[in-house]
This record gives C-alpha cells, structure tokens and sequence, in this order.
C-alpha cells in the first residue's frame, strides 16, 4: 500500500501546508512547548520545540501509522 494515497497523509499534507505559514517564534513564545514538546527515556532526550509542530501536527502524526495496517 502506497502511504501517501491514504486520507490519513492527504490531512498531514493539508496541515503542513497550514502550518507552515506560522513561524517558529509564534510557536516558541508559548510557555509550555518544552513540557508539551519533549520526551525522555533510558537517558535520550527528544526534542521538538524547534520544529514547525503544534500539537495537532503530533496527533496527526500518531493517528497516521495505526492506518497502514
């Protein structure tokens, strides 16, 4: 199955076409984005606070791979 025929990656392409008109420093002058944007584990630490997310693009980006099956 191609993944990019799925409705699941038409709204991800949708919303990056969205959000990408939205600047970084808007994203960054919220007060919660590291709590909102970063996890840790076994010592690693990830970190999206400078990416182009909001969390609608990290729901969506959940919501994709439970449609492949």
């Amino acid at each position: 199955m191609n993944p990019t025929l799925t409705s699941a990656w038409q709204t991800l392409t949708r919303h990056a076409t969205e959000i990408r008109a939205t600047h970084l420093r808007e994203l960054l002058a919220d007060a919660g984005r590291f709590a909102a944007f970063t996890c840790e584990a076994e010592g690693l630490l990830l970190d999206y606070t400078r990416q182009r997310v909001n969390g609608r693009t990290m729901e969506l980006l959940q919501i994709w791979p439970r449609t492949q099956t």
